[in-house]
């Protein structure tokens, strides 16, 4: 029975026939460019679906990448290392920060995909936060640029309820 490079690594790593030294690395590109998109989402989503629940920060998605990529260690140094820049970074009023998820997420796939540690997430990840805080908000814009007239609507007649309800 014939069956493709993706299925087969899909099913390899559904199954947990690879969770060994190599788990993830062993794997197609796509399988890990699929699996390194959904911690992305992840990681740069959970903030604005459930709250303020810390989900996002190095410490924490760092490590789950590295278990993924066979290597939980590094991963837990390479978070250690983004969390030390990325502890002060706080978004107040309409300042922006980098976005630190994934910045976190990406640095970390890049550097263990190429067998590096925090010699290379660090510069990796400082440029991806920025360009990844760039993107959220060009889809923050056309997410909620068009609800605006609504919002303005629902406020005029001081409905509270779907007013607040509206951008989920």
């Amino acid at each position: 029975k014939h069956h493709s490079v993706f299925g087969r690594s899909l099913r390899m790593f559904i199954r947990g026939k690879k969770w060994g030294k190599y788990m993830l690395l062993e794997s197609s590109l796509l399988v890990q460019a699929i699996v390194v998109a959904l911690l992305v989402v992840f990681a740069s989503g959970v903030r604005d679906l459930i709250g303020f629940t810390m989900l996002d920060r190095p410490i924490f998605i760092c490590p789950i990448v590295g278990w993924l990529f066979g290597d939980i260690q590094q991963g837990l140094l390479i978070g250690a290392s983004l969390e030390a820049v990325f502890m002060g970074v706080v978004n107040v009023g309409g300042a922006s920060s980098a976005e630190c998820g994934i910045a976190s997420v990406v640095g970390t796939a890049f550097a263990m995909k190429i067998g590096g540690g925090t010699e290379v997430a660090l510069p990796l990840a400082l440029p991806i936060g920025l360009l990844g805080l760039q993107v959220k908000n060009l889809l923050f814009i056309f997410r909620v640029g068009w609800l605006v007239p609504i919002f303005d609507q629902y406020a005029d007649i001081g409905d509270d309820n779907t007013f607040t309800k509206l951008p989920y």
